[in-house]
Protein backbone atom coordinates (compact mmCIF):
# COMPACT_ATOMS: atom_id res chain seq x y z
CA UNK A 1 0.00 0.00 0.00
CA UNK A 2 2.76 2.44 1.00
CA UNK A 3 4.67 1.57 -2.19
CA UNK A 4 1.57 2.10 -4.33
CA UNK A 5 0.84 5.39 -2.58
CA UNK A 6 4.40 6.60 -3.09
CA UNK A 7 4.21 5.63 -6.78
CA UNK A 8 1.00 7.63 -7.19
CA UNK A 9 2.66 10.65 -5.51
CA UNK A 10 5.66 10.40 -7.79
CA UNK A 11 3.36 10.15 -10.84
CA UNK A 12 1.31 13.12 -9.62
CA UNK A 13 4.39 15.23 -9.04
CA UNK A 14 5.60 14.36 -12.54
CA UNK A 15 2.27 15.37 -14.06
CA UNK A 16 2.29 18.61 -12.02
CA UNK A 17 5.82 19.42 -13.22
CA UNK A 18 4.77 18.74 -16.82
CA UNK A 19 1.61 20.83 -16.44
CA UNK A 20 3.62 23.57 -14.74
CA UNK A 21 6.15 23.61 -17.54
CA UNK A 22 3.28 23.74 -20.11
CA UNK A 23 1.51 26.55 -18.27
CA UNK A 24 4.75 28.49 -17.93
CA UNK A 25 5.44 28.09 -21.63
CA UNK A 26 1.91 29.22 -22.53
CA UNK A 27 2.13 32.29 -20.29
CA UNK A 28 5.48 33.18 -21.80
CA UNK A 29 3.96 32.86 -25.30
CA UNK A 30 0.94 35.02 -24.43
CA UNK A 31 3.08 37.61 -22.70
CA UNK A 32 5.32 37.64 -25.73
CA UNK A 33 2.31 38.34 -27.95
CA UNK A 34 1.15 41.02 -25.59
CA UNK A 35 4.52 42.68 -25.46
CA UNK A 36 4.72 42.59 -29.23
CA UNK A 37 1.31 44.23 -29.54
CA UNK A 38 2.18 46.95 -27.06
CA UNK A 39 5.19 47.92 -29.14
CA UNK A 40 3.33 47.63 -32.45
CA UNK A 41 0.13 49.57 -31.64
CA UNK A 42 -0.16 52.54 -29.23
CA UNK A 43 -2.88 52.26 -26.63
CA UNK A 44 -5.92 54.31 -27.65
CA UNK A 45 -8.22 55.15 -24.74
CA UNK A 46 -11.61 56.63 -25.64
CA UNK A 47 -12.54 59.95 -24.05
CA UNK A 48 -16.24 59.00 -24.08
CA UNK A 49 -17.50 58.06 -20.59
CA UNK A 50 -18.32 54.37 -20.11
CA UNK A 51 -21.94 55.14 -19.22
CA UNK A 52 -22.51 57.05 -22.46
CA UNK A 53 -23.09 54.93 -25.53
CA UNK A 54 -22.55 57.78 -28.02
CA UNK A 55 -20.57 61.02 -28.11
CA UNK A 56 -22.12 64.09 -26.48
CA UNK A 57 -22.46 66.97 -29.00
CA UNK A 58 -21.18 70.34 -27.80
CA UNK A 59 -23.20 73.49 -27.13
CA UNK A 60 -22.37 76.75 -28.92
CA UNK A 61 -23.82 80.19 -28.28
CA UNK A 62 -23.03 82.76 -30.99
CA UNK A 63 -23.14 86.46 -30.13
CA UNK A 64 -23.21 88.90 -33.05
CA UNK A 65 -22.34 92.55 -32.57
CA UNK A 66 -25.24 94.60 -33.94
CA UNK A 67 -23.90 97.99 -32.82
CA UNK A 68 -23.84 101.00 -35.12
CA UNK A 69 -20.10 100.79 -35.71
CA UNK A 70 -20.58 97.47 -37.51
CA UNK A 71 -21.76 99.54 -40.49
CA UNK A 72 -18.38 101.26 -40.74
CA UNK A 73 -15.92 100.62 -43.56
CA UNK A 74 -12.60 100.86 -41.75
CA UNK A 75 -10.46 99.04 -39.20
CA UNK A 76 -9.00 99.72 -36.69
CA UNK A 77 -10.95 102.47 -34.91
CA UNK A 78 -7.78 104.52 -34.47
CA UNK A 79 -7.76 105.57 -38.15
CA UNK A 80 -11.22 107.12 -37.97
CA UNK A 81 -9.92 110.64 -38.59
CA UNK A 82 -7.98 109.59 -41.69
CA UNK A 83 -11.02 109.11 -43.91
CA UNK A 84 -9.93 111.65 -46.54
CA UNK A 85 -6.44 110.29 -47.07
CA UNK A 86 -5.32 108.12 -49.94
CA UNK A 87 -3.89 105.48 -47.60
CA UNK A 88 -7.36 105.03 -46.08
CA UNK A 89 -8.26 103.25 -49.33
CA UNK A 90 -5.38 100.80 -49.04
CA UNK A 91 -5.51 97.49 -47.18
CA UNK A 92 -2.02 98.23 -45.85
CA UNK A 93 -3.47 101.05 -43.72
CA UNK A 94 -7.20 100.23 -43.57
CA UNK A 95 -7.42 96.53 -42.80
CA UNK A 96 -10.96 96.14 -44.13
CA UNK A 97 -10.37 97.79 -47.52
CA UNK A 98 -9.92 95.78 -50.71
CA UNK A 99 -6.68 93.81 -50.96
CA UNK A 100 -5.81 92.68 -54.52
CA UNK A 101 -3.81 89.77 -53.13
CA UNK A 102 -6.83 88.25 -51.33
CA UNK A 103 -9.49 86.13 -53.01
CA UNK A 104 -12.87 87.24 -51.68
CA UNK A 105 -15.19 84.25 -51.67
CA UNK A 106 -18.96 84.75 -51.29
CA UNK A 107 -20.96 83.94 -48.17
CA UNK A 108 -22.84 80.63 -48.13
CA UNK A 109 -26.29 79.33 -47.19
CA UNK A 110 -27.20 76.80 -44.49
CA UNK A 111 -26.04 73.93 -46.70
CA UNK A 112 -22.70 75.51 -47.57
CA UNK A 113 -23.80 76.57 -51.06
CA UNK A 114 -22.37 79.86 -52.32
CA UNK A 115 -24.69 82.86 -52.36
CA UNK A 116 -23.09 83.66 -55.70
CA UNK A 117 -20.45 85.95 -57.15
CA UNK A 118 -21.41 89.60 -57.33
CA UNK A 119 -21.63 91.37 -60.70
CA UNK A 120 -19.17 94.23 -61.12
CA UNK A 121 -21.73 96.16 -63.15
CA UNK A 122 -24.63 95.46 -60.77
CA UNK A 123 -23.02 94.67 -57.42
CA UNK A 124 -25.29 94.04 -54.46
CA UNK A 125 -24.91 96.76 -51.85
CA UNK A 126 -25.61 94.01 -49.32
CA UNK A 127 -24.85 90.47 -50.44
CA UNK A 128 -27.37 89.13 -47.91
CA UNK A 129 -30.21 91.21 -49.36
CA UNK A 130 -29.82 90.47 -53.03
CA UNK A 131 -33.27 91.78 -53.88
CA UNK A 132 -32.25 95.24 -52.70
CA UNK A 133 -30.18 98.02 -54.21
CA UNK A 134 -27.25 97.47 -56.58
CA UNK A 135 -24.34 99.58 -57.76
CA UNK A 136 -22.49 99.79 -61.05
CA UNK A 137 -18.88 99.77 -59.86
CA UNK A 138 -17.78 101.16 -63.21
CA UNK A 139 -18.77 104.75 -62.51
CA UNK A 140 -20.99 104.49 -59.43
CA UNK A 141 -18.56 103.44 -56.69
CA UNK A 142 -18.59 105.24 -53.34
CA UNK A 143 -16.41 104.70 -50.29
CA UNK A 144 -18.41 104.14 -47.10
CA UNK A 145 -16.43 105.15 -44.05
CA UNK A 146 -18.40 105.84 -40.88
CA UNK A 147 -22.07 106.62 -41.34
CA UNK A 148 -21.86 107.96 -44.85
CA UNK A 149 -19.94 108.40 -48.08
CA UNK A 150 -16.44 109.88 -48.03
CA UNK A 151 -16.03 112.52 -50.72
CA UNK A 152 -12.97 114.63 -51.44
CA UNK A 153 -11.93 115.25 -55.06
CA UNK A 154 -8.88 113.28 -56.19
CA UNK A 155 -8.68 111.42 -52.86
CA UNK A 156 -12.01 109.75 -52.17
CA UNK A 157 -14.06 110.35 -55.28
CA UNK A 158 -17.85 110.18 -55.29
CA UNK A 159 -19.66 108.10 -57.93
CA UNK A 160 -16.47 107.08 -59.66
CA UNK A 161 -14.83 103.97 -61.05
CA UNK A 162 -13.92 101.38 -58.40
CA UNK A 163 -10.40 101.94 -57.11
CA UNK A 164 -7.91 101.23 -54.37
CA UNK A 165 -4.39 102.28 -53.40
CA UNK A 166 -1.31 100.12 -53.09
CA UNK A 167 1.85 100.82 -51.11
CA UNK A 168 4.46 101.62 -53.76
CA UNK A 169 8.06 100.88 -52.79
CA UNK A 170 9.35 102.61 -55.92
CA UNK A 171 8.27 106.01 -54.60
CA UNK A 172 10.15 108.40 -52.35
CA UNK A 173 8.75 109.29 -48.94
CA UNK A 174 8.51 112.81 -47.54
CA UNK A 175 11.68 112.19 -45.52
CA UNK A 176 13.62 111.72 -48.78
CA UNK A 177 14.09 107.97 -48.32
CA UNK A 178 12.69 105.20 -50.53
CA UNK A 179 9.23 104.11 -49.37
CA UNK A 180 9.62 101.24 -46.94
CA UNK A 181 6.59 99.19 -45.92
CA UNK A 182 8.36 98.20 -42.69
CA UNK A 183 8.66 101.87 -41.70
CA UNK A 184 5.54 102.88 -39.69
CA UNK A 185 5.97 106.53 -40.64
CA UNK A 186 5.86 105.69 -44.34
CA UNK A 187 2.77 103.49 -43.90
CA UNK A 188 0.74 105.51 -41.41
CA UNK A 189 1.66 109.17 -41.62
CA UNK A 190 1.62 110.27 -45.26
CA UNK A 191 0.25 109.52 -48.70
CA UNK A 192 3.56 109.90 -50.56
CA UNK A 193 4.05 106.14 -50.75
CA UNK A 194 0.68 105.18 -52.21
CA UNK A 195 -0.38 104.71 -55.83
CA UNK A 196 -3.98 104.56 -57.09
CA UNK A 197 -5.26 101.57 -59.07
CA UNK A 198 -8.52 101.75 -61.01
CA UNK A 199 -10.22 98.37 -61.17
CA UNK A 200 -10.53 96.93 -64.65
CA UNK A 201 -9.97 93.84 -66.81
CA UNK A 202 -6.17 93.97 -66.40
CA UNK A 203 -5.66 95.81 -63.11
CA UNK A 204 -5.09 92.78 -60.83
CA UNK A 205 -1.76 91.24 -59.85
CA UNK A 206 0.09 90.09 -62.94
CA UNK A 207 -2.39 91.87 -65.20
CA UNK A 208 -5.34 89.70 -64.14
CA UNK A 209 -9.02 90.62 -64.25
CA UNK A 210 -10.04 91.50 -60.69
CA UNK A 211 -13.51 92.91 -61.32
CA UNK A 212 -15.42 89.95 -59.87
CA UNK A 213 -13.07 89.80 -56.89
CA UNK A 214 -13.63 93.49 -56.19
CA UNK A 215 -17.39 93.05 -56.58
CA UNK A 216 -17.35 90.19 -54.06
CA UNK A 217 -15.40 92.37 -51.62
CA UNK A 218 -17.94 95.14 -52.14
CA UNK A 219 -20.97 92.92 -51.53
CA UNK A 220 -19.67 90.63 -48.77
CA UNK A 221 -16.69 92.30 -47.03
CA UNK A 222 -16.46 96.08 -47.39
CA UNK A 223 -18.32 96.83 -44.14
CA UNK A 224 -17.68 95.29 -40.73
CA UNK A 225 -21.07 93.60 -40.45
CA UNK A 226 -20.83 92.14 -43.96
CA UNK A 227 -17.42 90.67 -43.19
CA UNK A 228 -18.60 89.20 -39.87
CA UNK A 229 -21.71 87.66 -41.41
CA UNK A 230 -19.76 86.16 -44.30
CA UNK A 231 -17.21 84.63 -41.96
CA UNK A 232 -19.95 83.25 -39.69
CA UNK A 233 -21.86 81.63 -42.56
CA UNK A 234 -18.75 79.93 -43.85
CA UNK A 235 -17.82 78.65 -40.39
CA UNK A 236 -21.23 77.46 -39.18
CA UNK A 237 -22.22 75.86 -42.49
CA UNK A 238 -19.45 73.31 -41.88
CA UNK A 239 -20.74 72.26 -38.46
CA UNK A 240 -22.32 68.85 -38.00
CA UNK A 241 -26.09 68.84 -37.63
CA UNK A 242 -25.60 67.27 -34.21
CA UNK A 243 -23.83 70.35 -32.80
CA UNK A 244 -26.27 72.34 -30.65
CA UNK A 245 -26.50 76.08 -31.31
CA UNK A 246 -28.22 79.11 -29.79
CA UNK A 247 -27.70 82.77 -30.65
CA UNK A 248 -28.10 86.38 -29.57
CA UNK A 249 -27.29 89.92 -30.72
CA UNK A 250 -25.94 92.61 -28.41
CA UNK A 251 -28.89 95.01 -28.68
CA UNK A 252 -31.77 93.23 -30.39
CA UNK A 253 -31.83 89.89 -28.54
CA UNK A 254 -32.83 88.81 -25.05
CA UNK A 255 -31.58 85.65 -23.34
CA UNK A 256 -30.35 83.01 -25.83
CA UNK A 257 -32.86 80.26 -26.57
CA UNK A 258 -32.31 76.56 -26.10
CA UNK A 259 -29.20 75.03 -27.63
CA UNK A 260 -30.72 72.73 -30.24
CA UNK A 261 -29.14 70.57 -32.97
CA UNK A 262 -28.20 72.72 -35.98
CA UNK A 263 -30.58 70.89 -38.28
CA UNK A 264 -33.88 71.33 -40.08
CA UNK A 265 -35.88 74.45 -39.26
CA UNK A 266 -33.50 75.39 -36.44
CA UNK A 267 -30.62 75.58 -38.92
CA UNK A 268 -32.73 77.61 -41.36
CA UNK A 269 -33.82 79.99 -38.58
CA UNK A 270 -30.22 80.49 -37.50
CA UNK A 271 -29.01 81.45 -40.99
CA UNK A 272 -32.02 83.70 -41.61
CA UNK A 273 -31.33 85.49 -38.33
CA UNK A 274 -27.65 85.83 -39.21
CA UNK A 275 -28.43 87.40 -42.60
CA UNK A 276 -30.69 90.01 -40.95
CA UNK A 277 -28.62 91.14 -37.94
CA UNK A 278 -28.97 94.97 -37.97
CA UNK A 279 -26.43 97.70 -37.14
CA UNK A 280 -27.67 100.08 -34.47
CA UNK A 281 -26.91 100.89 -30.83
CA UNK A 282 -23.96 100.50 -28.47
CA UNK A 283 -21.67 97.61 -27.57
CA UNK A 284 -22.91 96.00 -24.31
CA UNK A 285 -20.52 93.07 -24.49
CA UNK A 286 -20.42 92.42 -20.77
CA UNK A 287 -24.18 91.98 -20.66
CA UNK A 288 -24.05 89.55 -23.60
CA UNK A 289 -21.34 87.46 -21.95
CA UNK A 290 -23.38 87.44 -18.76
CA UNK A 291 -26.43 86.16 -20.62
CA UNK A 292 -24.39 83.38 -22.23
CA UNK A 293 -23.08 82.36 -18.81
CA UNK A 294 -26.60 82.46 -17.38
CA UNK A 295 -27.81 80.14 -20.11
CA UNK A 296 -25.10 77.60 -19.34
CA UNK A 297 -25.95 77.88 -15.64
CA UNK A 298 -29.67 77.35 -16.17
CA UNK A 299 -31.28 74.34 -14.49
CA UNK A 300 -34.56 72.54 -15.06
CA UNK A 301 -36.18 71.42 -18.30
CA UNK A 302 -34.31 74.00 -20.42
CA UNK A 303 -30.87 73.14 -19.07
CA UNK A 304 -28.20 73.22 -21.78
CA UNK A 305 -27.02 69.84 -20.47
CA UNK A 306 -30.29 68.08 -21.30
CA UNK A 307 -30.23 65.52 -24.08
CA UNK A 308 -33.45 67.17 -25.30
CA UNK A 309 -33.69 70.77 -24.02
CA UNK A 310 -37.25 71.49 -22.98
CA UNK A 311 -37.92 67.90 -21.93
CA UNK A 312 -37.45 67.54 -18.18
CA UNK A 313 -37.53 63.75 -18.47
CA UNK A 314 -34.44 63.63 -20.72
CA UNK A 315 -31.08 62.95 -19.06
CA UNK A 316 -28.44 65.61 -18.40
CA UNK A 317 -24.79 65.05 -19.30
CA UNK A 318 -22.38 67.06 -17.20
CA UNK A 319 -19.56 66.20 -19.62
CA UNK A 320 -21.18 68.23 -22.41
CA UNK A 321 -18.80 70.95 -23.61
CA UNK A 322 -19.99 74.57 -23.79
CA UNK A 323 -18.61 77.33 -26.01
CA UNK A 324 -19.42 81.01 -26.49
CA UNK A 325 -18.26 82.74 -29.68
CA UNK A 326 -18.60 86.51 -30.10
CA UNK A 327 -18.17 88.43 -33.36
CA UNK A 328 -17.49 92.04 -32.35
CA UNK A 329 -15.52 95.02 -33.62
CA UNK A 330 -14.44 96.57 -30.36
CA UNK A 331 -14.47 96.97 -26.62
CA UNK A 332 -17.60 97.13 -24.48
CA UNK A 333 -18.94 100.63 -23.93
CA UNK A 334 -21.78 100.10 -21.46
CA UNK A 335 -21.26 100.61 -17.74
CA UNK A 336 -23.97 98.26 -16.51
CA UNK A 337 -24.78 94.55 -16.53
CA UNK A 338 -21.31 93.28 -15.74
CA UNK A 339 -21.12 89.46 -15.70
CA UNK A 340 -19.31 89.65 -12.37
CA UNK A 341 -21.54 86.90 -10.91
CA UNK A 342 -20.10 84.45 -13.46
CA UNK A 343 -16.45 85.46 -13.05
CA UNK A 344 -15.59 82.43 -10.96
CA UNK A 345 -11.80 82.72 -11.34
CA UNK A 346 -11.74 86.48 -10.57
CA UNK A 347 -9.80 87.36 -13.73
Amino acid sequence: MKAMHAQRNRAGRARNKTAGRSLSAMLSFLLGLGAGNVHATPLNISDIPLDVLAGVPANIILTMDDSGSMAWGFLPDSINNRAYTQRAKSSVFNKIYYDPNVTYVPAVDKNGNSLGDSDFYAAWDNGFKQGGSKTNLAGGFDVIWGNGVVYTPNVADWNTDAYYYIFDGSKTAADGNPCDITNPAHVNDADDCYTKVTVGPNSGPGGTDERTNFANWYSYYRLRHLLAKTAATRAFSQLSTSIRVAWQALNTSTTPGNTLPLDGSHRANFFNWLYDVPTSGGTPLRRAFGKAAAKYSQTGANSAYREVPGDSSSPEFSCRQNFHFAFTDGYWNSSNSSPRAYNYDNT
